[in-house]
């Protein structure tokens, strides 16, 4: 994607003026030890309050087809189906799709497939937030406990299946079963998914556990010799604190733990509190002071981290004056949600990353061959891209610029450090898969047609000058988390207190969109008469909209303490005024739709 040099001069200075100094690190030691300042937040309904907080309450359809009927790849590409309204649901999404209690969908909208086998009071399915895994849950009947196996592809592990006029969807099954070290199933009696889907608190045979979906590590963190009905957990986007409420609430600290078991080695014989592993004081009672309630007339559920991992949030109830005396359960009682944030939280981010396409890399640098980064203007073999790499990442882009003048660059007249506070990783003609990722890299001989598909636009170049930190070269979340060149250098995992992104003009073709509008005629897509390509136009960004919300979700999960600015990109032609001039080739309804 090109664009005019400079156009972004006021958006930059004007982001600049909101990002707060570099912050202080820190390593947050037994903060939960200390004092603790809590709030009162917003109201939460009944249904906020019986549901997973990540649930999304819209209406849900399902396709029955209507006759006459043919083979299933007839009947899937026809269309010619009744949409089967079942009303609101809560819907919970990861990676693999959209889930509700009995369907399943690739789609955000949209009618969805019928599970094969629909959630039920024995047996269900539980997505794993903003990440892969999706949990298949077995609880046997009148039992408190269930046995757990994990998928981490279930979108492609399955297939629509023909049941009448129903299209259902059929997993295939082999998910992972949790076992420990003698291949017995683990028995869970609850479970509570990190914000960002990668961690889990588990609770079996009174003991609180972390479970690391990166390899299904057990972390022990706690035990209860007794445990309420109504307990509940929660664990924070760094897998370092464990929430639980269970006659009292605390907060284990896992950072020192002593023990962890790998996969297929789980040791569930543990009736002490693990080595290492700290516990907050009981904060019930200060949380009933705030509420100006006695324990005997309040309720806690709904209990989560959220953003930095440094305020646990609690849904508590008041049981209301109007509610009969017989009456149990969160209905009878009035629900506020509260933060509980220690005083000695100190954020451990540091330095600034700036990913994204042209608009974040420099594209058009009318100086290119003076301030692009070595190694990014390489033409190279065009047909086995040997030696290629276009990123055009310039020194002169909007992020060096923001860099210096918040004090993470000394100067944009050599390229950063290695070990600086500021990189960027942006790539002209960046799309989203390669910033998260889909198909993994190649780096062997590939045309272009191959590297349009691969989470890395270009070949990694051993003798570039910025050497691990060249764009283009893996997906750019591979610069945040920790991950290996092809040649087998580390990076190391960061932790940014600042990232800026601009991402998504490349998926929906603003370039050729563009292009076709500037040449002689007036392009289709602007086309007053015929709106049928303004239609399609407005469609293609509209079905973005969900793999833009996926990317975004996917950097937070991957960066749970950073601060993430989305940049938008400019209005570089007005939409009023008439024609352009000749040189731009731009008449009154393209420049409109521009």
């Amino acid at each position: 994607m090109k664009r005019v040099w400079a156009s972004l001069s006021i958006t930059t200075f004007f982001i600049i003026a909101l990002l707060p100094p570099l912050p202080t690190k820190a390593t947050n030691e037994d903060i939960w030890q200390g004092t603790v300042t809590i709030t009162a937040k917003d109201p939460l309904t009944l249904q906020q309050v019986t549901n997973r907080p990540d649930c999304d309450f819209r209406e849900v359809s399902t396709k029955i087809f209507s006759p006459p009927l043919d083979d299933l790849i007839t009947v899937l590409s026809s269309g010619n189906y009744i949409a089967n309204n079942l009303g609101t649901k809560c819907v919970l999404s990861n990676n693999q799709g959209y889930f509700t209690n009995s369907t399943y969908s690739h789609e955000a909208f949209g009618p969805a497939y019928e599970l094969e086998q629909p959630a039920s009071s024995t047996s269900w399915y539980d997505p794993a937030p903003a990440s892969d895994p999706v949990l298949l849950i077995n609880k046997p009947a009148f039992s408190t406990v269930y046995t757990v196996g994990v998928e981490y592809d279930f979108a492609s592990n399955g297939q629509p299946t023909l049941s009448l006029t129903n299209v259902k969807w059929h997993y295939n099954g082999g998910a992972l079963p949790l076992v420990d070290m003698n291949g017995n199933s683990v028995r869970l009696s609850n479970h509570a998914f990190s914000a960002n889907g990668r961690f889990m608190a588990v609770r079996y045979n009174g003991v609180v556990a972390i479970v690391d979906f990166d390899d299904l590590s057990l972390t022990p963190v706690g035990y209860f010799s007794s445990w309420a009905n109504n307990s509940e957990l929660a664990i924070s986007p760094n897998g370092r604190y464990v929430a639980v409420e269970n006659n009292g609430i605390y907060v284990f600290d896992a950072e020192n733990c002593q023990t962890s078991y790998a996969y297929g080695h789980w040791d569930l014989i543990q009736t002490i509190s693990p080595l290492g592993c700290t516990k907050s004081p009981n904060l019930r009672s200060q949380l009933l002071s705030t509420m100006g309630v006695s324990q005997l007339v309040s309720d806690f559920q709904r209990i989560r981290f959220l953003g930095d991992s440094s305020t646990l949030y609690i849904g508590a109830g008041v049981r209301r004056a109007d509610a009969p005396p017989n009456l149990s359960g969160p209905s009878a009682y009035d629900w506020t949600e509260y933060s509980l944030r220690p005083d000695g939280f100190q954020t451990t981010t540091s330095g600034y990353l700036a990913m994204g396409d042209s608009f974040s890399s420099g594209e058009g640098d009318t100086e290119g061959s003076l301030w692009y980064e070595s190694g990014t203007d390489e033409h190279g073999d065009k047909t086995t891209f040997a030696g290629r790499n276009l990123c055009h990442l310039s020194r002169r882009s909007y992020p060096y610029l923001m860099a210096m003048n918040l004090g993470y660059l000394t100067s944009n007249i050599d390229s950063p450090p290695a070990d600086g506070l500021f990189h960027s990783v942006a790539c002209s003609g960046a799309k989203m898969h390669n910033i998260t990722g889909i198909i993994g890299e190649k780096q062997d001989d590939g045309s272009s047609v191959d590297f349009a598909i691969t989470d890395n636009q270009y070949r990694y170049n051993t003798l570039s000058q910025i050497g691990i930190w060249q764009p283009g070269v893996t997906k750019q979340l591979n610069f945040i988390e920790k991950s290996t060149t092809p040649t087998g250098q580390d990076r190391s995992q960061i932790n940014p207190e600042l990232i800026t992104l601009s991402i998504g003009g490349n998926d929906v073709g603003f370039g050729p969109k563009i292009m076709a509008c500037v040449n002689v005629g007036t392009c289709p897509f602007a086309d007053t008469y015929d709106d049928s390509y303004r239609a399609q136009a407005v469609m293609e960004m509209a079905k973005e909209l969900d793999n833009l919300t996926k990317t975004y979700e996917k950097l937070k999960q991957s960066a749970p303490e950073s601060r993430i600015y989305v940049i938008g990109y400019p209005q570089f032609v007005q939409s009023f005024g008439g024609t352009c001039a000749s040189n731009v080739l731009l008449d009154d309804q393209e420049r409109q739709f521009v």
